[in-house]
């Protein structure tokens, strides 16, 4: 009885799946999810670049915004296009920190 036990433990926690509390607001998910597919591809490439260098960073909002100003890809765009596109790059580095804990947990 005791392996069967055993034996039932150890299926049913091979095949769960653990909760991860969400540190994104679920606005800010459900924008990335519906702005990315129709976003020019060198608007992502600007917001997958500028996320993967925020990696080891402290995300400054403000100096994110004048460092995005400052993108030739990006010029004659208005500030709430601006502001929107680092919510992008944001809610990305977000993702990314998620993929990267997620492989560092497995290894």
């Amino acid at each position: 009885m005791k392996s069967f036990l055993l034996f039932l433990c150890i299926v049913s926690t091979h095949q769960s799946i653990a909760q991860v509390p969400m540190a994104m607001p679920p606005d800010a998910d459900a924008f990335y999810k519906n702005a990315m597919p129709i976003i020019k591809p060198e608007f992502k490439n600007v917001i997958v670049k500028s996320a993967s260098l925020l990696k080891s960073e402290q995300v400054n909002s403000e100096a994110l915004i004048k460092t995005l100003h400052s993108n030739p890809a990006l010029k004659g765009m208005s500030d709430e296009n601006i502001e929107a596109i680092s919510t992008l790059v944001m809610v990305q580095a977000s993702k990314d920190a998620d993929e990267d804990l997620k492989k560092m947990v497995l290894s």
